[in-house]
């Protein structure tokens, strides 16, 4: 019950940073969302810097995986140097302009379509 309280306080705030920012996101709307008390959050990790801190590791441990993975399926250096490109460029994509119906709606240019012509 624990982990899965923990889990959602970070899914929860995830969101909200995303969306808000730190510095508009409240530990008063973050424990509404998470349907947890405050204190909760403060007794899990001690203060909204730290919630923070937490999902932008979380984050960066993701991105590395993805991009760790990518590569090692590669032999050559030149390979794993495209394979490398490719998935930062794919997550960056992902990032700026989410997938519909997850609250994005920006349009993605030709550049990132996939449409455009390899540099290599």
């Amino acid at each position: 019950m624990k982990q899965e309280k923990f889990e959602s306080i970070l899914n929860i705030a995830k969101k909200m940073f995303a969306r808000y920012g730190l510095r508009k996101t409240s530990m008063d709307e973050l424990a509404r969302m998470a349907r947890v008390a405050k204190a909760t959050i403060y007794n899990y990790f001690g203060s909204k810097d730290k919630v923070y801190m937490e999902v932008l590791r979380r984050e960066s441990d993701e991105i590395v995986e993805k991009l760790s993975s990518s590569v090692a399926g590669e032999s050559s250096p030149k390979d794993k140097l495209m394979a490398f490109a490719r998935a930062k460029f794919h997550y960056m994509r992902r990032a700026v302009n989410p997938e519909p119906g997850s609250g994005g709606d920006r349009k993605t240019s030709s550049c990132c379509r996939g449409d455009s012509k390899p540099i290599f």
